[in-house]
């Protein structure tokens, strides 16, 4: 089986863009530290129980086990 012949038509060079200008306002630019605060999402279970997100909120203290009774 041959390989067949080497093509001699290219096509165009593709341009290259111009990139886009800065802003000219006298708006802070966005870094991710000035965004609005966002909604906490929450889930209605099908009990009808809302279920939110848990992080950053404290977990209470753990609970000690009873020493089991002994001679019983």
């Amino acid at each position: 089986m041959r390989m067949p012949a080497a093509s001699t038509t290219f096509a165009p060079p593709i341009q290259p863009q111009t990139a886009p200008l800065p802003s000219t306002t006298d708006e802070p630019a966005l870094d991710g530290l000035g965004i609005e605060e966002t909604v906490v999402p929450t889930l209605t279970l099908e009990d009808g129980t809302q279920l939110e997100p848990t992080q950053g909120i404290e977990a209470p203290a753990p609970v000690e086990d009873a020493a089991p009774a002994v001679g019983q």
